[in-house]
């Protein structure tokens, strides 16, 4: 992943792990699989504002993995965890996630990046990634979720969809063609047939 998202990554100390320190464990330590760990004391251990930056990028890269999987596994976006119908909050873009997870991803990933710096690498994130930092973030009035359980074509004949309501407030119920823009109103171009579904 480091080196797809464009990093440089270079051994710089060969002595680094002789100098890392272990977390004193008692000697009888050991996990139920049988495996006894030797963690690392990384407490020395710190990153630079660039290296911050490759941590963030790094827990979206995670967080859109996970995504990907819950998709693939038949799981969609849904207000409250359900897992019995396949539903979790999370399954929005990164930039959506709530500060708490948000902060929980980078903090697993933090700890990795600062296990490659303790063992002597050095790892910078890609001049592109250094770039102005002024650049426009995506806005949220510029994404539009679509939750869609099953999708059918029909070729002929009359057609009806159902829909169950979950939640209160504004609704509109109807279809969208791919080419459906989130910066314009739904029902506003060709792209898309809705009516007000809360009535």
């Amino acid at each position: 992943t480091l080196l797809a998202l464009g990093c440089h990554i270079a051994h710089v100390n060969s002595a680094a792990e002789e100098e890392l320190k272990k977390v004193k464990l008692p000697k009888n330590y050991m996990m139920s699989n049988g495996y006894k760990p030797a963690p690392l004391d990384l407490s020395d251990v710190k990153l630079l504002p660039p290296q911050e930056v490759l941590v963030d990028k790094l827990a979206e890269n995670a967080h859109n993995v996970w995504a990907k999987d819950r998709i693939k596994q038949g799981w969609t976006y849904g207000i409250q965890q359900d897992l019995k119908n396949k539903r979790n909050p999370r399954l929005v873009p990164y930039m959506l996630l709530d500060e708490r997870t948000k902060k929980s991803n980078r903090d697993s990933l933090r700890e990795a990046v600062r296990t490659f710096v303790g063992y002597g690498y050095t790892v910078e994130p890609s001049d592109q990634e250094l770039a102005d930092p002024t650049v426009e973030k995506v806005s949220i009035d510029k994404i539009r979720f679509f939750r869609v359980e099953r999708s059918y074509a029909v070729r002929s004949g009359k057609w009806y969809f159902e829909f169950e309501v979950v939640t209160g407030g504004d609704m509109r119920v109807g279809w969208a063609r791919p080419g459906c823009r989130p910066d314009i109103e739904l029902g506003a171009d060709d792209q898309a047939f809705v009516f007000e579904g809360s009535r």
